[in-house]
């Protein structure tokens, strides 16, 4: 656990093209959830399924209203993993962070929010958008491949993410 008597190095990170893509489609992405929402919300009937079992049936049914929660759940959440992201000092770490260390163990991490960032956005908006289907009568349950789909992008990045905290490091990664 981070000690708040251990003094870890603060660097700046230099974004690579995989961090600026997972940041500008998680904002994209955000914007368009919002936009789909709106036109989804103006659209479907009063009410619409509210929640689904493992099978992809709507198993309760409520007001259209509960739509406008999960976009804004998502737009708190990126704010402040972006926030949050500013800050990879403070994370904690399995390992000790050192002088040597300490850009590769905070770009992995950063790297991490922002793929779960991103992920949590695209599951909100296929939550959304499946739900805007079934209200409308163009799908009866979710289909075999919404929770696949869905534990796969929720996966992949943290998997990834491990596997960057292990590796040894390469080059250093901060500007001075």
């Amino acid at each position: 656990m981070f000690n708040s008597m251990e003094q870890r190095p603060r660097v700046t990170l230099i974004l690579s093209k995989l961090d600026k893509f997972l940041e500008r489609a998680a904002l994209l992405l955000l914007l368009f959830l919002w936009g789909f929402t709106f036109f989804a919300f103006f659209n479907l009937p009063q009410t619409i399924p509210i929640h689904f079992n493992s099978s992809g049936d709507a198993d309760r049914h409520g007001s259209k209203m509960t739509l406008l929660i999960l976009p804004f759940i998502a737009g708190i959440l990126y704010v402040c993993i972006t926030q949050l992201n500013k800050h990879p000092h403070i994370f904690n770490y399995a390992t000790k962070i050192t002088e040597a260390n300490a850009a590769q163990q905070y770009t992995a991490a950063t790297r991490m929010l922002r793929y779960i960032k991103f992920a949590v956005i695209i599951i909100f908006s296929a939550i959304v958008y499946a739900t805007y289907q079934i209200g409308m009568g163009e799908a009866d349950v979710l289909g075999p491949w919404f929770f696949p789909v869905l534990i796969t992008v929720s996966m992949v990045g943290s998997a990834v993410s491990i596997w960057q905290f292990a590796r040894k490091p390469k080059n250093d990664q901060r500007r001075s």
